[in-house]
């Protein structure tokens, strides 16, 4: 089933329990972005706004800096069909970890999923993936966050996969450009431009 903005955080709020706070906030942020990406792409944007608050829901077993924290895609994606969610969900809660992860990248950095490719396919997942991407804790920044971490972490082939995410969405629509510096989260908020 999609759920409502009220029911997916009521979710993500029986899941998470007491780390309900950080992932929500986070999860808001990115949930900001994506809509503001959403309403100039043709998308289903209660979808997206589902996606982007639920994507982190694995985030319960497996919270940030902790061992295996890149497993919390797959584990949402466990939490979501076992609570029967939407497939469309599961799929962007499960593919939303950086730009994709490849069964060549889980190989090569020995990470205990099963092997499949797990890089976003469609609009909505490539939305949510997008914005989870530009926004760090609960601030939304511009596109080369992501593309300079990947870069330094883990090489030109991870930072190429979001400018690639970025070029699709513009492709699609988005009207923000690369080394435009797009807006801070106060800027999103008020409508107010970076000057």
């Amino acid at each position: 089933m999609l759920l409502s903005r009220e029911d997916s955080i009521a979710l993500l709020k029986k899941i998470t329990e007491e780390n309900f706070e950080g992932i929500f906030k986070h999860s808001k942020a990115v949930e900001t972005l994506a809509i503001h990406i959403a309403s100039q792409i043709e998308c289903d944007i209660d979808l997206v706004v589902a996606g982007s608050l639920l994507h982190d829901i694995g985030r319960s077993k497996y919270p940030p800096k902790s061992n295996n924290a890149i497993l919390h895609g797959v584990e949402g994606a466990k939490i979501l069909k076992n609570n029967g969610i939407d497939q469309r969900i599961i799929s962007i809660t499960e593919r939303h970890i950086g730009a994709g992860i490849t069964v060549k990248d889980i190989e090569k950095q020995k990470i205990p999923i099963p092997k499949k490719d797990y890089l976003p396919t469609t609009i909505e997942e490539k939305i949510v993936a997008y914005a989870d991407n530009c926004v760090k804790y609960d601030e939304i920044l511009d596109v080369d966050y992501p593309i300079s971490r990947f870069y330094k972490s883990l090489g030109i082939d991870h930072a190429n996969r979001v400018i690639i995410l970025h070029n699709e969405l513009v492709k699609h629509g988005y009207k923000i450009n690369i080394n435009n510096n797009i807006v801070k989260k106060k800027n999103l908020l008020t409508g107010e431009h970076n000057g």
